[in-house]
């Protein structure tokens, strides 16, 4: 099987999570270089820890047939899109602390504490805890999402707080999301009067320090999209007249979401 791999790596990672039981081997390609590779890796070792022998020969895998679960417990890692998602309020609106934080994580999201700090917000590690805090101003940003595209969305707003040009790249798989993320973040934005330019692989947003005071009401369709949701609400905790319609879909990811950003 030759499994496509410029738009995402969701294919992959479904092809590995059903192959136990399989009655013939099974023998892939999937390219190291493949958008949201590090989402396959992760689940590569996920399955090996349960049991599943796989071989891999640079971009080729093989697995045998006739495999069966050999561990039923485990114990997952704190979900890094989650906490991002807090620590960009917290970045805007307060406080977060992330108690037990792993400083090491399969997790391509796991950058999120390193993208803050290049964009201004204080980030402290305190033995095991991660604290994020409110920015009194925040600094403009190049950084690629090619591993992390779930970052994207909440990123952007930030960056719409940066006064002058914020440029994430390697973004162009965003528009196959649950929506066209690209087109639907230029739209979220350039209602709350923000300049975006979608550039071939790049995402440019001239941001402004201060924007809110003066929008007039809107709605925007997350179109079922829960990082549209999280995204939108960012937008909203910075008092901006906005009304989202598919708020519901934050709880395909995140059911918490609403409880704990209520301040």
């Amino acid at each position: 099987v030759y499994v496509p791999s410029r738009r995402t790596s969701q294919w992959a990672s479904a092809l590995l999570l059903n192959s136990w039981s399989f009655n013939q081997d099974l023998y892939f390609i999937f390219s190291q270089s493949a958008v949201s590779y590090p989402h396959f890796k992760m689940t590569l070792d996920f399955v090996k820890s349960l049991g599943l022998v796989v071989q891999q020969q640079g971009d080729e895998f093989f697995i045998p047939k006739g495999q069966s679960l050999k561990t039923k417990e485990y114990h997952p890692e704190q979900d890094k899109s989650c906490l991002f998602a807090l620590a960009c309020f917290a970045v805007l609106k307060g406080q977060a602390v992330f108690l037990n934080w792993e400083t090491e994580s399969l997790q391509a999201d796991h950058i999120f504490s390193d993208i803050l700090q290049k964009i201004g917000a204080p980030v402290e590690l305190r033995k095991d805890q991660l604290i994020i805090s409110k920015s009194a101003s925040l600094k403009t940003l190049n950084v690629s999402l090619k591993g992390g595209p779930d970052l994207f969305p909440m990123l952007a707003v930030l960056c719409a707080k940066a006064e002058g040009l914020s440029v994430l790249k390697d973004i162009s798989h965003l528009a196959f999301k649950e929506s066209n993320r690209l087109q639907k973040m230029k739209e979220l934005l350039e209602k709350c009067g923000i300049l975006v330019k979608i550039q071939e692989d790049d995402f440019l947003i001239y941001g402004q320090r201060e924007w809110g005071c003066e929008i007039p009401p809107f709605v925007f369709d997350t179109e079922q999209d829960h990082r549209l949701v999280m995204a939108g609400e960012l937008v909203a905790s910075l008092n901006v007249p906005i009304t989202l319609k598919g708020k519901a879909s934050v709880n395909k990811s995140f059911p918490e979401f609403y409880s704990l950003i209520s301040f």
